[in-house]
């Protein structure tokens, strides 16, 4: 009876193993999952509440609401619109005055409520810039555009830190979204953002085909985490599809490390979160074997390289052919000691002979 009871344990192990490794190897959505063992990402796609598309970001002082169509060139550039007046509406040359005129603030629609946007004219002092900065209300976001000057100086990020400001860092089609909350260590950076097709980069191009390569200044680590917004310009559309993965170049390792496995278009731009600088690219199909960060610390993706899942299968397929051995070898040994038991009872049946009174009736 116990060997059938630890029989019927296997079986049911070998079964569940058997059906996880099954489901680990379907194409089923992981994003809702933070982590497996330390192998799963899910938790990379969530990028911090209030530093989105929907309520914190450049959305009403940037590329998609003060364009060149709307924004005239005097006052506002084709990528932002860098004005002291050029607000989230419109900028139109009737209310966008020249470019020695200070910032405005601006109200932009938010899930949970309305948050003050401000456009620092470039044209100030990085100290007359960090002055207004903290001069600023709890909750403003900030926004500065870096195109013709990329350099941002640490003392920007140190009078944002610990805040609930947020500081919008604007480059053309592309931005970088920094919460107070988030700095950690202030230090200067270049905010130089360049988007190209994948194709055209002689390592990475001959390895992937088709994507975008984002390619950032050399910064190392980042002052604190930052919301990457690529918007879905003419480029971009022509190289990738609505749902992308994101990775990073690892140039010491020569391998790609997962940022992102279902980065969605919002309101015209890619969102990812990064926390340093490096070679990324964004591409429709996930890379085998690539690597993902846990706690900082690069690991081998084993969900992503079909390892993990090719493991449990075998695992279960090794515990189902154990039991069935076990049950074989059980059977047998009931079998022996059955025929072993009919064998002693025959033996204990003594002989009919006859006894010599036995002749004599005879």
């Amino acid at each position: 009876m116990k060997d059938f009871k630890n029989v019927i344990k296997l079986t049911v192990g070998g079964i569940l193993i058997f059906i996880f490794g099954l489901y680990m190897g379907s194409e089923l959505d992981f994003t809702s999952l933070s982590s497996i063992e330390g192998y799963l990402y899910g938790a990379n796609s969530a990028t911090p509440s209030d530093a989105t598309s929907g309520n914190a970001t450049s959305s009403n002082a940037t590329s998609g609401n003060a364009t060149s169509g709307n924004a005239t060139s005097g006052n506002a550039t084709s990528g932002n619109a860098t004005s002291g007046n050029a607000t989230s509406g419109n900028a139109t040359s009737g209310n966008s005055s020249s470019p020695s005129s200070t910032s405005s603030s601006s109200s932009i629609p938010s899930s949970s409520s309305t948050k003050k946007t401000v456009t620092i004219d470039n044209n100030k002092t990085t100290a007359e810039k960090v002055i207004q900065i903290r001069d600023e209300d709890e909750g403003t976001n900030v926004v500065i555009d870096a195109t013709n000057d990329s350099k941002i100086s640490a003392s920007m990020f140190d009078a944002i830190k610990g805040t609930k400001k947020s500081l919008t860092i604007t480059y053309g089609d592309y931005e970088m979204i920094f919460n107070g909350d988030d700095i950690k260590v202030a230090k200067d950076i270049d905010a130089t953002i360049k988007v190209s097709d994948l194709s055209k980069d002689a390592v990475i191009g001959d390895e992937i085909s088709g994507g975008v390569l984002i390619t950032f200044a050399n910064n190392g680590n980042l002052p604190g985490t930052a919301t990457v917004r690529i918007k879905n310009n003419a480029l971009v559309d022509s190289l990738i599809s609505n749902k992308v993965y994101v990775y990073y170049y690892n140039e010491d390792t020569n391998k790609y490390v997962l940022v992102n496995n279902n980065v969605r278009l919002v309101d015209g731009y890619y969102e990812f979160t990064i926390t340093h600088h490096s070679k990324y690219i964004m591409v429709d199909d996930e890379i085998v074997n690539a690597e993902v960060e846990v706690d900082g610390k690069t690991k081998v993706s084993f969900q992503k390289s079909k390892t993990f899942q090719i493991l449990l299968i075998c695992g279960g397929v090794v515990v189902v052919i154990a039991v069935i051995v076990a049950m074989v070898i059980i059977k047998k040994k009931k079998n022996k000691k059955e025929d072993d038991s009919t064998n002693t009872s025959e033996a204990d049946i003594p002989e009919v002979t006859e006894l010599p009174w036995d002749k004599e009736q005879k």
